[in-house]
């Protein structure tokens, strides 16, 4: 496991380097943000409130390689990205980032981490899913040069 340290005007955070075996590290900020996109959610609500962790984990078993970067200020775990490499694209597929530490440059420093691994790995494509409902991440993930490619419309799994 690596570590490296990135330090903001609020706080220094440390970041560690996990796999997949580790992911329950992430567990409590991974419910914060399935919390905040069933709040915002307009139309699958009933999707977040349903959605566990340990079907993301599953989920993410099919991927050919998986990274997440957890982020500490002390041992306080303040936010983390979780990334994955299937076929010649890299994901950024979940990141979160506790309030406490918004606009402290964490989140570009995890993201930046991800591409880093992905290019490691010559990875030159990314990708990024942003829930509907939670929009104000595009501008963020527009830094990066990521751009809108497609809008995926789904209907409810009820019907």
């Amino acid at each position: 496991m690596t570590m490296d340290t990135v330090s903001s005007e609020n706080s220094r955070a440390r970041i560690k380097e996990l796999s997949l075996d580790q992911a329950e590290l992430i567990e409590p900020l991974w419910q914060q943000l399935n919390t905040l996109h069933h709040s915002k959610s307009v139309h699958f609500k009933d999707h977040f409130a349903g959605f566990t962790f340990s079907e993301r984990i599953e989920q993410l078993k099919t991927r050919d390689s998986i990274k997440i970067f957890l982020a500490l200020v002390n041992t306080k775990k303040v936010g983390y990205c979780l990334c994955s490499i299937h076929g010649d694209t890299g994901e950024i597929d979940s990141i979160y980032i506790d309030e406490t530490q918004r606009k402290s440059g964490l989140g570009r420093h995890l993201v930046n981490k991800s591409l880093q691994w992905f290019k490691a790995n010559g990875i030159e494509q990314f990708t990024v899913s942003i829930a509907h409902g939670n929009e104000e991440a595009i501008p963020f993930y527009k830094k990066f040069g990521f751009k809108p490619r497609y809008l995926v419309m789904t209907t409810d799994s009820a019907r």
